[in-house]
Order: C-alpha cells, then structure tokens, then sequence
C-alpha cells in the first residue's frame, strides 16, 4: 500500500481514469504493460528503453488504443512526442522509474486480487445476491470517498447490512477483504469488537470503487468464456 500512496495526484487520477473508461481485463492487461515498461527502465539503461514508439505494436494494441492509457503514461513522468511520434523518460534516475514500477505493480495486483473476487462472487451467486453484495461494497467505498474520516475507514462486525447482503454471499468475506476492509483483532481502539478496518490511501479506495462500478462487465466477460467452454454461471 505505501507504494500506491506514493503515486502523486496526477498520477492517481489517471490510474483511476484507466479503470473507469475500460473493460476490466483490458486495463489490467495496460497495467501489465506499464509495469515492464518501468521495471526495464529501472535497469537504468536509459538509451535502450528510455524512448518509446507509439507505434509499437504491443504498446499500441495494449495501452495507448486505450481510453486514457496515453493520460497515464504521461502522468507517470514519460514526455510525449507528437512530431516524433514517441514517448521519452526525460529523469534518468533509475531509482525514480522503480518506484513507478513498484508502484503500478501493487495497484495491479491489488486489482487482480479484487477482479477474482468480483468473478467469484458472481459465480457462486444468484444475480441478485452478487448484485447487492457487490453495491453495498461499493457504497462503503463511495461514501469513504466523500468523507475519508477514520468513523467511514470502519465498518461494525456486528452490522447487519454487512452481514446479510456481503458476508452471507459466496465469497463475500473475500470481496470485503479485497476492497481493502480488514478485520481488526477482537477489540480495536474504539472498543468495538471484530470491526472491519480499511486502511488503504485514497487513491487504492478510489481504485477499488471504480473497479467495483465494472462488476456487471467482469460478469459478462465470464459469461462469455463460460458459454464458449460450454457451461452456465452464477450471473449468466
């Protein structure tokens, strides 16, 4: 988490904007994308992968055909181009490229981990029940957004919204965990036994709320795959 937290505004933002505007498998695949382009540069051999060409194939077809993947090469410090046609890493200071590298890593594993629980859900479950697990998470997460206090970072072991639209579902305790809400021991500091405490920056909330708004195209996407291998879903 302290690598996300280290991403400046600019670059959040346009992490977020990423999730927001495609399909889920896409922007996870742009973010694995994003991470070799980093962990090459952090070899600091600046001449060889310092400068990318837009019309490469693997960029292209991945990152920059995008919504918003050029945004998010450009707010991660590469300088476009246009005359040239590509993107320069102007700071030659390896130790810069691999805190991005670190960075965009954790966001990607952070959003695998809550894309398999997000499929999972909507396997185990009728769509009903994967539905208001999935808009429940999501309205912990929005109203953490609109308030970052340390009251909206908690959620009582004992509520019964919790209880009965997330952690009665199939792989409810998992999609809780992978939003970033975490169970404290018996009793934290407030007193209050078993709560679930978030403790991700904001920009890892904002993350997760955003994936959590594709939940209905995770499902579709494996719908898709379960009907081409000749089987049915949960949410199919």
């Amino acid at each position: 988490m302290c690598a996300v937290g280290a991403l400046d505004e600019l670059a959040g933002a346009a992490l977020v904007g990423l999730v927001e505007a495609n399909a889920p498998a896409a922007t996870l695949g742009a973010l694995k994308v994003l991470g070799n382009v980093f962990d090459k540069l952090a070899s600091g051999d600046f001449a060889k992968f310092g400068t990318l060409k837009a019309s490469a194939q693997a960029l292209q077809a991945k990152l920059l055909s995008l919504t918003g993947g050029a945004r998010a090469l450009i707010a991660l410090g590469f300088e476009a181009d246009d005359a040239a046609g590509t993107y320069m890493w102007p700071d030659h200071d390896a130790s810069a490229a691999a805190s991005r590298a670190a960075a965009v890593r954790v966001v990607l594993r952070d959003l695998e981990t809550l894309h398999a629980a997000i499929a999972a859900v909507g396997d185990s479950n009728s769509p009903a029940v994967a539905t208001a697990a999935v808009k429940l998470m999501g309205t912990y997460l929005s109203n953490l957004l609109a308030q970052p206090t340390e009251e909206r970072r908690r959620i009582g072991g004992s509520n019964k919204a919790l209880h009965a639209r997330i952690l009665s579902a199939h792989g409810g305790a998992a999609l809780l965990a992978a939003s970033g809400f975490v169970l404290s021991p018996a009793t934290d500091t407030s007193g209050q036994p078993n709560t679930y405490i978030c403790a991700a920056p904001i920009v890892s909330v904002s993350l997760a709320f955003s994936l959590l708004a594709r939940a209905g195209d995770v499902w579709a996407a494996m719908a898709d795959e379960q009907a081409a291998a000749g089987r049915g879903g949960g949410t199919g």
